[in-house]
């Protein structure tokens, strides 16, 4: 048991509201963890927001004002969410905190799914240095017509636009054609087509492009998750993208489950490396799960695993 569990705040990927959390919440709290579910304003938007502001605003007060009230707490992020989330917190650490004589603040951070680029550079830019690799894995199929996402459409008066200075104009604002099977390809049919029908637009405005500075989290401890079958980011690729960070001490936990829904975790192997490489980001724990890109939708059961060993349980 850990002493204080702490405040767990989510906030969801591009295209994504935070209902698709909702599954995993609800176990995390039959084990007594508040949870805080954040919706992105700049999701949905029209026309697009030019930058990522509202959104950094609405985390950082959501996190500040758990801080202030003296809790710890663990933010999760999924994929694009990272962008707004990683600049959020920013001073806010417990460590940092404690400096200046205040209780409460940010503990851990946990990634899932993200391309955790190098400091100064964009998530676009890490993207599109990931598809054009040689190592590709063969089944992540690129549309060659498509800009920065490979499932983008804009949605506006305007014909369907095909480059990147296209997407800028205008309502500026991508909605996702192919949901059901690129990120909820592990999810039954009719499940995947329902989630898939509740994606909402991103701001292209800033959403990708803008380069991020990791500065400030370099202290959090950090969690990250491979969703084994994700096809829009290739297991492969996350892998080299999670080598390259600089890694003081790693535990890697890698839970397959043949069966969607999986009530229990299964630790095949776990070590420990003492490694350092070149990049500014700090992790200290990997998940391996054998899903698609929501992995907290098909199996929230053993991603809610997950969380509660980031937040200090031995479960």
């Amino acid at each position: 048991m850990v002493a204080t569990k702490p405040a767990i705040v989510f906030v969801p990927g591009f295209w994504h509201t935070s209902d698709g959390f909702k599954p995993l919440t609800a176990l995390l709290e039959k084990e007594n963890y508040s949870t805080t579910l954040i919706d992105l304003p700049s999701a949905g938007a029209h026309p697009g927001h030019p930058d990522n502001s509202e959104d950094v605003k609405i985390i950082r007060n959501v996190v500040a004002d758990l801080a202030d009230g003296g809790k710890d707490v663990l933010l999760v992020m999924h994929s694009g969410g990272s962008i707004p989330g990683i600049e959020a917190v920013e001073g806010l650490g417990r460590k940092e905190r404690e400096v200046e004589g205040k209780k409460g603040g940010v503990v851990r951070v946990f990634y899932i799914g993200i391309l955790l680029p190098e400091t100064g550079k964009s998530i676009y830019e890490t993207f599109q240095a990931v598809v054009a690799s040689p190592e590709l894995d063969p089944d992540f199929l690129i549309d060659p017509d498509q800009a920065f996402h490979v499932i983008a459409e804009v949605t506006s008066t305007l014909p369907r636009q095909r480059t990147t200075a296209d997407l800028h104009h205008k309502d500026g604002t991508p909605t996702i054609t192919d949901g059901d099977t690129r990120f909820y390809n592990d999810l039954p049919v009719e499940k995947a087509k329902y989630w898939s029908s509740k994606l909402t637009s991103l701001s292209l405005g800033y959403g990708g492009y803008v380069p991020i500075d990791l500065s400030g989290v370099e202290t959090h401890a950090s969690a990250y998750a491979i969703c084994l079958r994700d096809k829009t980011i290739p297991p492969k690729q996350d892998r080299e993208i999670v080598k390259n960070a600089n890694i003081v001490r790693i535990f890697i936990f890698k839970a397959i489950s043949y069966y969607c829904h999986s009530p229990f975790i299964s630790i095949l192997w776990t070590y420990t490396q003492k490694i350092r490489f070149p990049r500014q980001l700090y992790l200290d724990i990997i998940f391996e799960i054998d899903t698609g890109r929501c992995g907290y939708l098909s199996q929230p059961e053993t991603v809610a695993g997950f969380i509660r060993q980031a937040a200090g349980e031995t479960i």
